[in-house]
């Protein structure tokens, strides 16, 4: 894709992903499983959700800039 989302989109998006690959990494590397416990389930799923949401938002901001004609920086 030649036109690039602004970075404190991708930022924020990279900053949502985060404690989902946390929470994978402490559920392999300890012997509990987090996933059973409906707490960590369900906020995965809400940082998933948002990191989603951002990014389509960020790319709606992507085709309006494109619109206009201007570049995002």
């Amino acid at each position: 894709m030649k036109y690039k989302m602004p970075w404190k989109y991708r930022i924020i998006i990279v900053i949502l992903a985060l404690p989902m690959l946390i929470m994978q990494l402490i559920s392999l590397l300890t012997p509990y499983n987090l996933w059973v416990n409906p707490l960590i389930s369900y906020s995965a799923i809400f940082f998933i959700m948002c990191a989603i949401g951002v990014n389509i938002y960020g790319m709606y901001i992507v085709s309006k800039l494109h619109r206009k004609g201007e570049t995002t920086k």
